[in-house]
């Protein structure tokens, strides 16, 4: 039901004006009957017995990515149905599968026929005409595109100020600069703007300053987003103009505000260039900052080692570059000079955090080095000595694991009694571990259960239950789940009461739906993480509701998660309806569908999808992967071969029946191929390669010996935390 709920959110959107005709709509040259679809999308016209669920099955063929599938199903309905506002939903769905699909001919034909025929001032009317704009304002059909933004421009409603931003382009770029600057305008009065609209707005003046030619206007609208977002594209163009007008203070000042407050921007480097240019000194450790981030560590060495001999310079300012300075040697693949400098670092003082985390690398790259007694002396020293920070809890562990890994049961039952009760339930069941080692059998039984109070879902609880018989062995084999289970969000409410007083806030809801159903979900999920800047409890589960009611799972997801933390709630202690929001099974026949096949349990496939992607299915990484299970194109060609899938590109990796087909074919092969799913994880996100020498070294031992064997700290990582969602998908899902 989904996209008829979504469009009946805006029936506040009210007015009346005379809709465009097909004339300026179709595309020319081939006009296209009323009730026509174009192939290859043409269906036989058939009966349509329920057109709830008729539009509600479309839908969710379309949200799988079975884009040829959905636009006939959409072009069924509207080919039968004689009501208007029905058939311009489907003319719409049937616009964004072929948009999809890489018709863009197709698309405007269709969401063109949708505008035409949509009732007057009908919630439908107002989302063609939207759709209708940006499809022809992508097709540079401008003067079109404000003919039909204009027709929706007077229409009250969430969907409003993302209308005149469109119109207002669609004015810019067809030459009629006042009247697109003073639909702008209007737009940045809105005290209410949602904010990535606002910027956008912003980039646009920008844009269409630079393209006047118009330079005072460019440097006033520069200022105005520099003002409102600090962007670092800004900074250095508003920069570069101060140069060049005679305002060297200016530049300098602004260049420097780019170095200082976005080291990680590809942009920091040339600002680093252009300040050396004009002879302006570069604060040396915010300059090896960026030379590190950017992976350059001879020159960020370079820099350092003269930024430590700076004479005058505070402890603080000191421990900062000598920390950096051993990071770049680190990273580098030169650990003893980065211990020497780690060490300079946690004795030059004035910077707690810089002193706890030079205290604590210094230990691990000894560890990694070989001298595991040497690096637990040093992770005690931290503990106990502090300055505590944000690896305490890992210094804790590691102090007495780096003797149990070196065959010293004893003294990393002593090691672990020394720092105390911290390190939560990683410590308990390590140290539960050690003294099964040494026979102390009821000794290790009380701190397998300490590990399971602290962390019942937790990855360390749940292999301490193991230990204990308390729960069975990991069983990733398919079997039927309860996967469409609806939110009850008054259970969600009377649990955030007894926490937190107050109640939905009742905020009139964003533009989130709308613009989910015309296909613009990245726009979807911006809104609404706008919305949730700043947020309380309570307005954070209204906006969950509003994101899981817009099919944008992810951002309902993240959201939900924020609630509890807010709460102040551990997530075992949250109840099974919040829990089903913040691990959600979206695309469910689907994935279901590639579970059973694959003999992988749904909920098993499902803790993958949320690690690699968080649900969302136009996700990508820096090394290539895409979709919901992150495959590398690489690997998805090796697959659709395997799969005998043809015609296969990359981006259709982006479809979500795509991916998850290839992601549950891949993933179970890994589970056949070496038998142990923590195993089969490692493969998934290091190689079967890789997979292979750590279950040599570890051998029959269980998932919490292979975590710690895997010496990659991402594939590590990876498989406790996959395995911590499975756990979360059980208590959630489970019988």
């Amino acid at each position: 039901m989904l996209a008829l709920g979504a469009l009946l959110v805006c029936g506040a959107c009210g007015g009346s004006s005379s809709k465009p005709t097909v004339a300026f709509l179709a595309p020319e040259p081939t006009p296209v009957p009323p009730t026509a679809v174009p192939t290859p999308y043409n269906t036989p016209v058939v009966a349509v017995p329920n057109v709830a669920e008729a539009l509600a099955s479309a839908r969710e063929v379309l949200r799988e990515g079975r884009f040829d599938t959905a636009a006939a199903m959409y072009g069924a309905l509207a080919a039968v149905t004689s009501n208007g506002s029905i058939r311009a939903q489907a003319l719409v769905g049937s616009s964004i599968a072929r948009y999809s699909d890489g018709d863009r001919e197709g698309a405007l034909v269709a969401v063109s026929e949708a505008a035409r025929v949509a009732p007057g001032g009908s919630p439908e009317s107002v989302s063609a005409g939207y759709l209708l704009g940006v499809r022809l304002n992508e097709a540079e059909r401008f003067e079109d595109a404000a003919a039909a933004l204009a027709s929706v421009m007077s229409r009250s409603g969430a969907l409003a100020p993302y209308i005149a931003g469109e119109y207002a382009r669609a004015l810019a770029s067809s030459g009629r600069p006042l009247e697109a600057a003073a639909a702008w305008d209007a737009l940045l009065v809105q005290g209410d703007l949602p904010v990535s609209l606002r910027a956008s707005v912003l980039r646009e003046r920008v844009a269409a300053a630079r393209a006047a030619g118009d330079d005072a206007a460019l440097v006033r609208w520069l200022d105005g987003l520099i003002g409102f977002s600090g962007d670092a594209p800004a900074l250095l163009e508003r920069a570069q103009k101060a140069r060049a007008s005679g305002e060297p203070e200016l530049s300098a000042q602004l260049l420097t505000r780019l170095v200082a407050t976005q080291p990680d921007s590809r942009l920091a480097v040339q600002a680093v260039v252009l300040l050396h240019e004009a002879g302006v000194t570069v604060d040396a450790g915010q300059e090896g900052l960026i030379y590190y981030r950017r992976g350059a560590y001879p020159e960020a060495r370079r820099v350092l080692l003269a930024g430590i001999a700076e004479p005058g310079i505070s402890s603080a300012t000191l421990a900062f570059r000598l920390y950096y300075l051993a990071a770049a040697y680190e990273d580098a693949g030169l650990p003893d000079k980065a211990i020497v400098y780690y060490d300079q670092a946690a004795k030059a003082g004035g910077s707690d955090v810089y002193t706890h985390r030079a205290r604590y690398w210094a230990a691990r790259v000894t560890e990694r080095s070989g001298d595991k007694v040497g690096a637990g002396a040093r992770y005690r020293a931290l503990v106990s000595e502090g300055p505590a920070g944000e690896f305490t809890a890992e210094a804790s562990f590691r102090a007495g694991y780096t003797l149990f890994s070196a065959g010293d049961a004893a003294g990393a039952v002593s090691a672990w009694d020394a720092v105390g009760g911290g390190g939560g339930a990683r410590v308990a069941f390590w140290k539960g571990r050690a003294l099964a080692t040494l026979g102390r059998v009821m000794e290790s039984g009380v701190e397998y259960q300490r590990a399971v109070k602290l962390g019942p879902l937790d990855f360390y609880g749940s292999e301490a239950a193991r230990e204990l018989k308390q729960a069975p062995a990991i069983d990733t084999s398919y079997r039927p789940r309860n996967l469409g289970a609806k939110t009850d969000w008054s259970v969600i409410a009377a649990w955030l009461g007894q926490r937190v007083p107050g109640s939905f806030p009742g905020t009139v809801p964003t533009a989130a739906a709308e613009l989910a159903w015309v296909g613009l979900r990245e726009q979807a999920a911006g809104v609404l993480n706008d919305a949730a800047v700043g947020a309380g409890a309570w307005r954070l589960l209204e906006l969950a509701r509003e994101a899981q009611g817009a099919g944008v799972m992810d951002v309902a997801a993240q959201l939900a998660v924020r609630v509890r933390i807010a709460a102040g709630a551990e997530s075992a202690d949250v109840p099974r309806d919040l829990l089903r929001v913040s691990y959600p099974v979206d695309y469910v026949t689907q994935l279901d569908t590639e579970a059973k096949a694959n003999n992988l349990d749904p909920l098993f496939f499902a803790a993958l999808v949320r690690q690699e992607s968080f649900w969302d299915p136009a996700a990508g990484s820096g090394a290539g992967a895409l979709g919901l299970t992150q495959v590398i194109p690489e690997t998805g060609n090796g697959i659709a071969r395997a799969l005998e899938v043809r015609e296969f590109v990359p981006q259709d990796l982006f479809r979500p029946a795509v991916s998850l087909r290839f992601g549950a074919y891949y993933l179970a092969g890994q589970v056949r191929r070496f038998g142990q799913p923590w195993a089969a994880l490692s493969a998934y996100n290091a190689g079967p390669g890789n997979a292979a020498r750590w279950v040599e070294a570890t051998g029959r031992g269980g998932a919490a010996d292979f975590v710690e064997e895997v010496d990659f700290e991402e594939t590590s990582h990876y498989v406790l935390v996959v395995l911590e969602h499975y756990a979360h998908y059980l208590r959630a899902y489970g019988d």
